[in-house]
């Protein structure tokens, strides 16, 4: 399943929001932007910008926009991705090491 960051981001922002019982009027205030700006970030339609993002996280109560992103991606993927992840990582294992140039 492919994923477009925009709407994955957007999807979780509007249900953390409403987990909180917050609404675009108050994520346009956080942001210092025009209620149309905000709208389309949280409809999925533009992207946020990393600051955007690290003022939503605070506001809804994470401590830092790394907590955020892995929630999110819990979130949108949750526990798949992690073996998705493992997989990848092991058919990356299975490098010639030995042909590699060691780094200094």
């Amino acid at each position: 399943m492919i994923h477009d960051i925009d709407v994955d981001t957007a999807a979780f922002v509007r249900y953390e929001m409403k987990q909180h019982g917050y609404v675009i009027k108050d994520a346009q205030r956080w942001l210092k932007r025009s209620y149309g700006y905000t709208q389309s970030r949280i409809r999925g339609q533009d992207s946020f910008s990393m600051n955007d993002l690290e003022t939503i996280a605070l506001r809804l109560g994470y401590a830092s926009i790394f907590d955020f992103i892995d929630a999110q991606k819990q979130y949108t993927y949750g526990t798949v991705q992690q073996d998705n992840y493992e997989k990848v990582a092991s058919q990356n294992d299975d490098r010639d090491i030995e042909a590699e140039t060691p780094i200094d």
